[in-house]
C-alpha cells in the first residue's frame, strides 16, 4: 500500500480529539496520477499502532461506495478529525504465464520420467517382497524403504504440481 494522494489534517484548537462526527466528515481526495495503483481505501494516520511509531488504519473511515477504478476522485466519510489520506495498492497484476511449445516439452518430458520411475520401484518392490531371502536381508529392507519413500516423493509432486 502506498499514499494515493495528499495528506490532509483536520483538528480542533484546543481538543485533544474529536471523535462520532454526525454525519461523517465528507473529504475528497484527487487520486496521484504518477502512482499505478488500484483499490484505494480511505486511512487516517493512527500514532498509538506500531508501539506508538503511528501506522496508517481505515477504522472510522468508509469509501463512497459509488467509486470505481476509472474516476480520478474518491471521496471518503471519517466520523473523527486527524490526518487523512487514500492508500492504493500498488502491488503489480499477476498475469498468467502462457503454455510455450519448450513448456509443454518439459511437462511431457517431466512426467515420462516420473510414470517410468514410478513403475521402476513397483517392480524393484514386488521383486524384493516377493523373495523372503532378499527381503530379510538389512541391503533389502533398506532399498524397500527407500523405493516406498521414493515412490512417496513422486506422488506427492505430482499432486502439488496440480493443485
Amino acid at each position: 500500500m502506498e499514499v494515493g494522494g495528499i495528506i490532509i489534517s483536520a483538528s480542533v484548537v484546543g481538543s485533544n480529539s474529536v471523535e462520532a462526527i454526525e454525519p461523517p466528515l465528507n473529504i475528497t481526495f484527487l487520486k496521484n496520477p504518477s502512482i499505478n495503483g488500484s483499490d484505494p481505501q480511505c486511512s487516517f494516520w493512527n500514532p498509538r499502532l506500531d508501539n506508538r511509531y503511528g501506522d496508517w488504519s481505515s477504522e472510522g473511515c468508509e469509501i463512497d461506495e459509488s467509486y470505481n477504478d476509472s474516476q480520478d476522485v474518491v471521496t471518503c466519510f471519517c466520523n473523527h478529525l486527524t490526518s487523512f489520506s487514500i492508500l492504493l495498492d500498488v502491488s503489480p497484476e499477476i498475469e498468467p504465464t502462457e503454455e510455450t511449445p519448450l513448456a509443454l516439452v518439459l511437462e511431457a518430458v517431466t512426467y515420462t520420467g516420473l510414470i517410468i520411475s514410478i513403475f521402476c520401484l513397483i517392480i524393484t518392490i514386488i521383486s524384493y517382497l516377493s523373495s523372503k531371502k532378499l527381503r530379510t536381508l538389512e541391503h533389502g529392507q533398506l532399498l524397500i524403504n527407500l523405493c516406498f519413500a521414493l515412490m512417496g516423493l513422486y506422488i506427492t509432486f505430482i499432486v502439488a504440481v496440480h493443485s
